[in-house]
């Protein structure tokens, strides 16, 4: 019952934080006014951090990998039984590379330096850089490939050695 009791009184809690509004809690921007400098600074940095990672998933290709691992990803779904009738055509059309992005930008900045981001960035805009990008739908496909593979081959021996046990 105790258990009920104390559920009941985090959902409320819960309705009370969601619903009630903040009274005299007005931004800066509702009052008319500005948001201070050290807000407005970090609002700058975040935004120059987000761009140099956009710039960097880029130069590394990125999108164009997400595309074809959704493509490779798509096959698959000729095994799952019960999807519906043109889910594979849909779920392609509304895998949007601009919304990796978005998605994973905010992981690059989270993860790494500017520096470092800057640096890579002019390694995969050099001729050798290039080569690595061109390269990559390849590698990644032939990878896929491989690691089926390996995963049916370490399926079959796991069960053998189970199967001896």
């Amino acid at each position: 019952m105790r258990n009920i009791w104390m559920g009941a009184a985090a959902v409320a809690l819960a309705i009370l934080v969601v619903a009630t509004p903040n009274y005299g809690m007005q931004s800066d921007e509702e009052r008319g006014g500005a948001p201070p400098k050290a807000v407005q600074d970090a609002e700058k940095e975040k935004k120059r951090l987000e761009g140099t990672a956009r710039e960097l998933l880029k130069a590394t290709g990125a999108a164009d990998l997400a595309v074809q691992m959704m493509r490779e990803m798509s096959a698959q779904f000729k095994m799952v039984p019960n999807l519906p009738e043109g889910f594979t055509e849909k779920f392609l059309e509304l895998a949007k590379p601009e919304d990796f992005v978005a998605m994973v930008v905010p992981i690059y900045v989270e993860h790494l330096r500017e520096e470092d981001m800057k640096s890579a960035i002019a390694y995969f805009q050099s001729p050798a850089g290039r080569r690595w990008v061109e390269a990559q739908p390849a590698i990644m496909r032939d990878s896929s490939v491989a690691g089926q593979a390996w995963g049916r081959k370490l399926a079959e021996k796991t069960m053998a050695a189970l199967e001896g046990e």
